[in-house]
């Protein structure tokens, strides 16, 4: 890590030297604390920039988990209702008039009246009988 500080700094000083025509920057007559004043302004724009858009990054990622999180619970609360609706469905078939099952289908399953009893169906064929 020090090798990469130090290669850091030399090349500010040659971007320098390139800049201002030579190396030696204590001779040239400038006010480094005012030029060190006016960087260290540069640097808090430039890092109150940068501030600015993690935080910004971190709002669209925090939104995306917001939804993230929604789209989870609604996932929940379909499949809640997915199985209520599978549980009247299905109570529903033992409600149907089973007098006449041969048509009458579920899910695949032909009904045959020895499989399912219905109060419904043994009173219309008490009814019959007598």
């Amino acid at each position: 890590m020090n090798n990469e500080i130090l290669n850091l700094v030399g090349r500010r000083l040659i971007k320098g030297e390139k800049k201002y025509g030579h190396e030696n920057v204590t001779s040239n007559g400038r006010d480094f604390v005012e030029e060190a004043l006016e960087e260290a302004l540069d640097l808090a724009v430039y890092v109150a920039a940068k501030l600015i858009e993690i935080k910004q990054k971190e709002n669209t990622m925090g939104r995306a988990i917001d939804m993230e999180n929604h789209l989870n619970r609604l996932e929940v609360r379909l499949k809640l209702v997915e199985d209520a609706l599978e549980e009247m469905i299905q109570t529903k078939v033992h409600h149907i008039d089973l007098t006449d099952t041969k048509d009458v289908k579920i899910k695949g399953v032909k009904i045959e009246p020895e499989v399912v009893k219905h109060e419904k169906t043994t009173r219309k064929r008490a009814e019959a009988t007598t």
